[in-house]
């Protein structure tokens, strides 16, 4: 009997856990690549709702994801503004992306994208 409050008394003893990182370098550079690969589409959703003549846009995207690689949030900001079309549009683009699984709860990456028709 003896033995195993020792054995949980070692279990429960500091450090004796592994500790597991909320997000690793390499999930992320997973993600920023599977975001990258996209940015395509995101420009096709600027450019369809983008006035005529000249004009430049910056977009940024905000992605919540669980270990599962699902999208919990997709916040997306136009500078200057944009008509909600182009928004919903890119914020689309992003849920469609099969985001890596990661050893964390939750990984939040933030991407920036500059289009501009001269």
């Amino acid at each position: 009997m003896a033995w195993v409050l020792v054995a949980l008394a070692v279990l429960a003893a500091p450090g004796a856990k592994k500790k597991t990182p909320s997000s690793s370098a390499a999930t992320d550079a997973a993600i920023k690549a599977a975001l990258d690969a996209e940015q395509q589409k995101v420009a096709d959703c600027v450019v369809s709702n983008a006035p005529p003549g000249a004009w430049s846009k910056t977009v940024t995207a905000t992605v919540k994801i669980n270990a599962s690689g699902q999208v919990l949030s997709a916040e997306v900001k136009v500078e200057p503004d944009a008509p909600p079309a182009t928004r919903e549009c890119i914020e689309k683009v992003l849920r469609a992306i099969a985001y890596p699984k990661s050893p964390g709860p939750l990984t939040r990456i933030s991407r920036e994208w500059s289009f501009a028709m001269k």
